[in-house]
């Protein structure tokens, strides 16, 4: 167990970090990030603790195609008190606008990774950016069909 959440939080680095250095390389191109988040919704109240979560992401945006693609891995805590990990591959339209920009996103991915149960599954789910001059702060709202849940993230980007 402690191995496999070793190869998570390097896995999560390693994203963020690549991310950071292809951004600035890519001029806007590539942006990345991290979040926190819960569980939302009427949908299993009584296991609400459990959509405990943190995010991070690498996302590629070409200037003149409207879709981005991005990868997410994703670690949360489950009803036995334990850690997984998901990583999930996500298209992403952005509205162009200039400081706040509204998004959508689908995907697919893996839930489980490393465990004897991984299976696989989509997402969908809403979202909302607003640049500063240092980051910028998102928070989205996602539907996971293999966690069977609504998740909402808040963090920051780049």
């Amino acid at each position: 167990m402690l191995l496999i959440c070793s190869r998570t939080y390097i896995g999560v680095g390693l994203l963020i970090f690549l991310g950071t250095i292809c951004r600035a390389n890519a001029q806007g191109v590539v942006s990345a990030g991290v979040g926190i988040g819960g569980a939302v919704g009427d949908r299993h109240k009584d296991l609400a603790e459990h959509g405990r979560h943190g995010a991070a992401y690498v996302q590629l945006r070409v200037p003149v195609f409207p879709i981005a693609l991005r990868i997410d891995a994703l670690l949360k805590k489950n009803p036995s008190d334990q850690f997984t990990t998901a990583l999930l591959a996500d298209a992403v339209y952005v509205l162009p606008i200039p400081f706040v920009q509204p998004y959508a996103l689908a995907g697919y991915g893996k839930y489980g990774v490393g465990k004897d149960g991984e299976i696989s599954g989509w997402n969908a789910g809403v979202g909302m950016r607003i640049r500063t001059p240092v980051a910028a702060i998102y928070a989205e709202e996602r539907r996971h069909q293999r966690l069977n849940r609504d998740l909402l993230t808040v963090g920051i980007s780049r």
